[in-house]
């Protein structure tokens, strides 16, 4: 038996077809219906293209947040460096 792979973009709509909820799908701006498991996605190239894109997002924030620790860490020590 497979192992269902729940999708984070699911939105439960309440209702349920054979024992299966029934809801929606934040891609698309919930046109889509969605059973909360990735393997039937109705867009699975869209679903993908979400994803990419938030990594990549978390990705460029990450290196800002190093950039940023690296400078203040640079400044921390310029500032010892003056007040010796």
């Amino acid at each position: 038996m497979r192992e269902e792979m729940k999708c984070l973009l699911f939105r439960n709509g309440g209702s349920s077809r054979m024992g299966r909820r029934i809801g929606s799908c934040d891609i698309d701006a919930e046109s889509a219906t969605c059973e909360g498991d990735v393997t039937f996605c109705e867009k699975p190239d869209a679903l993908r293209q979400y994803f990419r894109e938030r990594l990549q997002g978390f990705r460029k924030e990450e290196k800002r947040e190093d950039k940023e620790e690296k400078e203040d860490k640079e400044d921390k020590e310029d500032k010892e460096e003056k007040e010796d």
